[in-house]
C-alpha cells in the first residue's frame, strides 16, 4: 500500500530557518544580516515575506548564500498572474542552484481590495486554480503544453519557451490559517505553511487532517508533503523589552478579524477581541496587554538564547521546518537588526544541538 500523503513523524526534528518580514528594516541592515548568514549560519534557511518589501527581490538577495533553502513565505499570489510568478520562481531557482521554494498566500480580502484594487473572491477555489495554472505555466515554459484554461485563469504561451529550460520546478507551499486552505494545500501543493497564530496542536488536529482530506479527494498518495510553521522568536539576553515586543506583535496579528475563527477554536476569542479594540484605536501598548501568558506561550518563543533553543524541539515536533522571525511592531531599526542576529544565534544553537 502506498504511503498516504501528509503523514506525521512525531520524532522528526524540524529544521530551523530565518524569516525576513521586511518591515522597518533598512536595506543596509538586511545586508549586514546577510553577511552574518554567509559567515556563521551556513545551515540556516532563509525565507522572505511580502508586506512592505517584494518577497522575490528579497529572496534573490540571498540566492548565493550556502543556505539549504531560500524561499518566499509568503508571496501574495493574486496581484501577479501565474506566468509572472512562474518567471520569478524559475529565475530565483536558477540563481540559487535549485534551492528555491515558492510559498504563496491568498492575503485577506481587505488587503487585496485596498492595496491592489482587486476583489479576490472565493480565495480557496481561486488559489487552488492559481496553483494549477502555475504548474501549467512551468510546463509551458519548459516546452510542454502551451495553453491552459480554467475557471479563473487562462493563457496561451505558444513561443514563450524559457531558454535555457529549467532543470526542475520549485516546490509550491500554501499558507493556511483555517481548514479550507489546508485542504487546498493537500490537493494541489507540495506543502503547507502554518501561520504564527497556529498552535502545534491546532496544526496537527485541524489543519493537517484537512490537508489529508484534500489529498485524498485529489487522488494523491505517496507524494512528499512538507509542513512548515511560523513562530515569533525573541531572545531576551540583552533586551529587557523583548517580552513586551513579543506580546505586542502577537496582539497585532490576533487583531486581524479574518483570523478570529481559528483563534476562537484555539480558545483565544477573548484575547483576540481585546486586541481588535486596541488596534482599532491605535493603542499599541494595549495590544501587548491583550496577550496573556497562555497566549504568549502558545504563539511565541521567548527567553534567553538557551531557553529559546530548548523550546524549539517541542514547537517543531513532527514538522519539517520552523520559520523564526523577530517582532517588528514599534521596534526601531537598530533593535530589529539586533533581534535578527539574536534569532540567528538561536537557530545556530538549535542546529548544533541536533548534531
Amino acid at each position: 500500500m502506498e504511503k498516504a500523503i501528509v503523514t506525521i513523524e512525531p520524532d522528526r526534528r524540524a529544521a530551523g530557518d530565518l524569516a525576513f518580514l521586511g518591515v522597518g528594516m533598512p536595506a543596509a541592515h538586511m545586508l549586514q544580516i546577510r553577511d552574518v548568514l554567509a559567515v556563521a549560519a551556513a545551515g540556516v534557511g532563509v525565507w522572505a515575506a511580502e508586506y512592505t518589501r517584494d518577497a522575490y527581490v528579497t529572496a534573490a538577495l540571498f540566492a548565493d548564500l550556502p543556505a539549504p533553502v531560500i524561499g518566499t513565505a509568503v508571496a501574495q499570489a493574486f496581484p501577479r498572474s501565474p506566468l509572472v510568478t512562474a518567471h520569478a520562481a524559475l529565475d530565483i531557482d536558477e540563481l540559487s542552484g535549485g534551492r528555491f521554494a515558492l510559498g504563496l498566500g491568498s492575503q485577506v480580502a481587505r488587503a487585496n481590495r485596498n492595496w491592489h484594487g482587486i476583489d479576490a473572491d472565493h480565495p480557496v477555489q481561486r488559489l487552488t486554480d492559481y496553483v494549477r495554472a502555475l504548474r501549467a505555466a512551468f510546463t509551458a515554459l519548459n516546452g510542454g503544453e502551451a495553453s491552459f484554461e480554467s475557471q479563473y485563469y487562462r493563457f496561451n504561451l505558444r513561443g514563450r519557451v524559457r531558454t535555457p529550460t529549467a532543470g526542475r520546478t520549485p516546490p509550491i507551499y500554501l499558507a493556511a490559517v483555517q481548514s479550507g486552505m489546508a485542504r487546498a494545500a493537500g490537493a494541489v501543493a507540495d506543502g503547507l505553511i502554518g501561520h504564527m497564530l497556529a498552535t502545534p496542536d491546532f496544526l496537527h488536529q485541524e489543519l493537517l487532517p484537512a490537508a489529508r482530506a484534500g489529498a485524498q479527494d485529489a487522488g494523491r498518495s505517496g507524494d512528499r508533503f512538507e509542513v512548515l510553521l511560523y513562530r515569533c522568536c525573541v531572545p531576551s539576553d540583552t533586551a529587557p523589552e523583548a517580552e513586551q515586543d513579543a506580546r505586542r506583535q502577537v496582539g497585532f496579528y490576533a487583531a486581524t478579524k479574518t483570523y478570529f475563527p481559528a483563534l476562537a477554536a484555539m480558545g483565544f476569542a477573548r484575547q483576540a477581541e481585546h486586541a481588535q479594540r486596541a488596534l482599532a484605536d491605535s493603542r499599541f501598548d494595549d495590544l501587548a496587554k491583550a496577550v496573556d501568558d497562555s497566549m504568549l506561550q502558545a504563539f511565541a518563543v521567548v527567553g534567553t538564547t538557551d531557553q529559546c533553543i530548548a523550546q524549539l524541539p517541542r514547537v517543531g515536533a513532527g514538522l519539517d521546518r520552523l520559520l523564526l522571525f523577530p517582532p517588528y511592531l514599534n521596534v526601531g531599526p537598530d533593535r530589529l537588526r539586533d533581534y535578527h542576529e539574536a534569532v540567528l544565534a538561536v537557530l545556530v544553537g538549535y542546529l548544533n544541538a541536533a548534531g
